[in-house]
């Protein structure tokens, strides 16, 4: 028959586990064990949230992960470079100062296609639906910021967020409320609404753009010449 455990069994089985659930739990919360210090570290993160979603995220210039959202919280605190990158997109990155006990973070990352060449709109009903999206674009967005501009400077509800070296001739939200769709002299570009990330779609022949504006989805950018000649150009 056999004997039941010991008192002495018993304790030091719940002691392990105990251990076992608090190293867990420690490299979880981004604790780290220094076996050769004979010390615990604590560490730091990054995650990035991006589209399209199976892109290939990159860390100091190697592969971590192939789906968004990608995730660490075992980093020694440092510098540390990011790139998103996937076949026939401009690629992105960032540069990530980590800090002890944090994980820094950007939800909004977007890549748009290496090929960003503008093509004519020739049916009537796609011709409506982008003067559709041209007069929404000019309200108001319920619920998203008002965008005001002087020169190069931006503003959203009155608070500066950041200044170009180009006079801005238009500003829309783009298909969030976190990132604004600009015209920045020539330069037509896609910036988060903290003025970061700044990404250059096109550069125009002159700055005599007449209207722009995006589809729902933010897949199609239209652009409307002082002719009344439409364009649009697949970004995503």
């Amino acid at each position: 028959m056999p004997h039941p455990p010991s008192l002495l069994n018993r304790v030091v089985t719940t002691g392990l586990f105990l251990l076992f659930v608090t190293i867990v739990i420690g490299l979880v919360s981004g604790l780290s064990i220094n076996w050769q210090a004979r010390q615990i570290e604590q560490r730091g993160g990054i995650r990035i949230v991006y589209d399209p979603k199976n892109a290939e995220a990159l860390l100091n210039g190697q592969s971590v992960d192939t789906q968004s959202p990608y995730l660490t919280t075992t980093l020694k605190p440092g510098r540390y470079q990011t790139t998103v990158k996937k076949t026939g997109y401009r690629p992105w990155t960032a540069n990530w100062n980590v800090i002890a006990g944090r994980v820094d973070e950007n939800e909004h990352v977007l890549l748009f296609l290496t090929d960003l060449t503008p093509v004519p709109v020739v049916s009537d009903s796609e011709k409506q639906t982008a003067q559709t999206l041209f007069a929404n674009a000019e309200r108001a967005v319920p619920g998203y910021g008002v965008i005001s501009t002087s020169g190069g400077e931006l503003s959203v509800d009155g608070a500066f967020i950041t200044r170009f070296s180009a006079d801005i001739v238009q500003a829309h939200w783009f298909n969030d409320e976190n990132h604004l769709l600009l015209q920045v002299g020539k330069q037509i570009m896609v910036a988060e609404v903290d003025g970061t990330d700044r990404v250059s779609l096109i550069t125009l022949a002159d700055a005599a753009l007449a209207k722009l504006a995006t589809d729902r989805d933010a897949k199609l950018l239209y652009l409307q010449q002082t002719d009344g000649t439409i364009q649009k150009i697949v970004l995503r």
